[in-house]
């Protein structure tokens, strides 16, 4: 049974771009087989194999630049890939005749797409994801719920908080993620301008760490290098600014009525 569960997550994690590709192909619109197709392309093996090896850049068609990354368990790359997917392919069904529709557009729209997601739009979600992660974006979703705990009078939502705040602290994020920040949506952005400079003074001041670390707590040990102090006022810095900006725009009282999700 160990191994059972053990490869049910690895497998939820490696193939989470899938699942997050057809949901949204059917929040935005599209052919979910055509965002499929999109993401198994981004998920090709080669990738993998090609960054192992030490390659970071090839060339496609001999002139495009595209940066070699891995987009397993990545939700972001795909998440832009398939908003993106949708914009086109619902430009093409206005210009094209509608008896070349079921040709034409299905094969632009992956031409077209494959080269934009694998030069652009794949390098920028991961470089995106790589800034908000650096800056530990799971202390500021908690400073968020947090913040939403202390203010709303929302029992449902006060006890999703709450819940949210203490077990993202364990590396569990979800329900911070799914039952608060994304709902609310300024205290996600909130969230992500915060963690993003986090980052950024980390990045200035040089933290080093000792190698990865498991889980959010768990991590703090591998900091404890001569920039620790520079890490720990990374934190403490950028979990303030996370709460106060959610007490002061991030969220007002009240502003969950009318949502279904908190009745």
């Amino acid at each position: 049974m160990g191994y059972l569960a053990v490869g049910n997550g690895k497998c939820i994690l490696l193939f989470l771009p899938f699942l997050v590709g057809v949901s949204a192909a059917e929040h935005f619109e599209c052919n979910k087989y055509l965002a499929l197709t999109l993401v198994r392309v981004m998920m090709y093996p080669t990738w993998e194999t090609l960054l192992n090896e030490g390659v970071n850049t090839l060339y496609l068609f001999g002139a495009v630049p595209m940066k070699v990354a891995s987009y397993s368990s990545s939700m972001v790359s795909a998440l832009l890939s398939v908003y993106c997917l949708s914009k086109f392919e619902k430009g093409l069904y206005k210009i094209v005749p509608k008896s070349l529709q079921i040709i034409l557009v299905p094969i632009a729209v992956i031409v077209v797409m494959e080269v934009l997601a694998l030069a652009v739009i794949g390098p920028l979600g991961a470089a995106l994801i790589r800034g908000v992660t650096g800056g530990y974006f799971w202390l500021y979703e908690r400073t968020a719920a947090l913040a939403v705990c202390v203010k709303t009078r929302n029992r449902k939502l006060k006890s999703l908080a709450a819940t949210g705040a203490l077990v993202t602290g364990i590396g569990i994020t979800e329900s911070a993620l799914y039952g608060v920040c994304l709902p609310l949506k300024r205290p996600l952005i909130i969230s992500m301008v915060s963690s993003g400079s986090g980052g950024a003074f980390m990045g200035v001041f040089r933290v080093t760490a000792l190698g990865m670390g498991m889980g959010p707590l768990g991590a703090i040990p591998v900091f404890l290098t001569d920039t620790f102090v520079y890490w720990v006022i990374g934190i403490l810095g950028t979990a303030a600014l996370s709460f106060i900006g959610m007490c002061l725009f991030g969220y007002k009282a009240g502003q969950e009525h009318g949502s279904e999700k908190y009745k």
